[in-house]
């Protein structure tokens, strides 16, 4: 995905955000939860992993058909989807994006979320 592309699904999520007129303000709480999710997923590269405690599901690679995201559905209801990918298959983002949605889970990018990650990940959820 050329950079025009990335800014136009930015752009794109942008506007969908202030047209529902969702607007969230983070507290410092919440950038600590969010630094510390991104800090445990950072020890696990290239992975999909879901933390002990049921609140963190790392997701860091390319989406694809076969990246194997059963545990997500263990995730806690309104826990943490913590993401970097260069983005992949969109029918592959569009199913985990249903989870995501369906759990109300807080989506936490890193690095980057470029492609079927931004035009899916990006809007999903209620909360990024």
């Amino acid at each position: 995905m050329g950079a025009r592309q990335v800014i136009a699904a930015a752009s794109i999520a942008a506007g969908f955000l202030v047209s529902s007129g969702t607007a969230f303000a983070l507290t410092e709480a919440d950038r600590a939860l969010y630094a510390a999710a991104v800090k445990y997923c950072r020890n696990n590269p290239d992975r999909l992993v879901l933390n002990d405690e049921k609140k963190i599901f790392c997701f860091d690679g390319k989406v694809t058909e076969e990246s194997d995201v059963s545990s997500l559905k263990a995730l806690d209801y309104e826990g943490l989807f913590v993401v970097r990918s260069s983005g992949g298959s969109a029918i592959a983002a569009a199913r985990i994006a249903t989870l995501l949605e369906a759990m109300r889970a807080t989506v936490v990018i890193y690095d980057y979320c470029l492609s079927a990650c931004a035009s899916f990940f990006f809007i999903a959820p209620a909360r990024t």
